[in-house]
């Protein structure tokens, strides 16, 4: 495998008390340069994910209050309310828990309107970590806008990352 001039070398090296190779301190310092540069590349993948995961959640809610908003421009789907003399008033989205939400639809026979559940949704199934603050929005029927005094805002949290949505009294969601 070696050569005669390769061995004469290496014996020459050996006499001479010259190693060829690294010292241990030397690999110290690369295991701990590669170590400090994996934990800190791991950490901005983890807050990368948790960006990723809070935007993809805000994605959803405004995609259902869309939804909503448009069931309520359209005046309902089928047969969206079940009595005879009922007839379609609005659609509700409220929070019923700190990670889910319901699309209701509103039906009024006469002086009072009743919700019939059109869906409801656990945003934490396909969005871990997710909460939800408070709200309820409540559109009217045949493009009169958002049941409300002022805009309602909606903030979705993962952990220390916040975002908003805002639903306007004339019904625009940002």
């Amino acid at each position: 495998m070696f050569s005669a001039r390769n061995k004469k070398y290496f014996l020459l090296l050996k006499e001479k008390n010259i190693y060829l190779g690294f010292s241990l301190i030397e690999l110290v310092v690369v295991i701990v340069t590669m170590f400090l540069l994996f934990s800190v590349g791991m950490a901005n993948v983890r807050d990368f994910q948790r960006r990723k995961v809070l935007e993809g959640a805000v994605l959803k809610l405004k995609g259902d209050l869309r939804m909503a908003q448009q069931i309520a421009l359209s005046g309902g789907v089928g047969d969206t309310c079940s009595a005879v003399n009922e007839r379609f008033t609005s659609v509700r989205v409220v929070q019923t828990d700190s990670s889910k939400y319901s699309i209701q639809v509103g039906c009024t026979d006469g002086p009072s309107e009743i919700f019939y559940d059109f869906g409801s949704y656990d945003i934490s199934n396909d969005y871990p970590g997710i909460a939800i603050s408070s709200f309820t929005v409540i559109f009217d029927n045949l493009g009169r806008g958002v049941r409300t005094e002022s805009d309602i805002s909606i903030t979705l949290s993962n952990g220390s990352l916040n975002k908003t949505i805002v639903v306007t009294k004339g019904g625009e969601i940002k």
